[in-house]
């Protein structure tokens, strides 16, 4: 993802996957999502430096799902406002493909007021 290998990532995701981005519209299918990264990491001003700050990885009793989180923040979008990245994989052929994705901002619990206001 930090490099922008937008070839790279299509081949982690399932083609009948759901992705969604952090806007309420951004509901994607596979197609979809490449032609916004791609359009996206076109932009040279749109850098995503980031670390992850907490990972949990929780694999199905069967061995062949897994759900994945992740959490950082990417200044390009919030200083502020942490992005929760949550995953399911499946594993198909022996491959860990990635069948779903959301991304949300996940702002600390005291700050939903003033984003409340804010948005008034």
């Amino acid at each position: 993802m930090k490099a922008g290998n937008v070839n790279n990532i299509m081949t982690f995701l399932d083609n009948e996957g759901l992705y969604c981005g952090t806007d309420p519209v951004e509901l994607w299918d596979k197609e979809t999502l490449s032609n916004s990264m791609t359009e996206t990491f076109a932009d040279s001003s749109f850098t995503l430096d980031y670390s992850i700050d907490k990972r949990k990885i929780r694999v199905g009793v069967d061995g062949s799902t897994a759900l994945v989180l992740e959490q950082f923040t990417i200044s390009v979008l919030s200083e502020k406002i942490p992005i929760r990245f949550i995953s399911h994989l499946v594993k198909i052929n022996e491959n860990w493909m990635i069948d779903f994705i959301s991304w949300s901002f996940v702002p600390d619990n005291e700050d939903i007021v003033k984003l409340n206001l804010a948005l008034e």
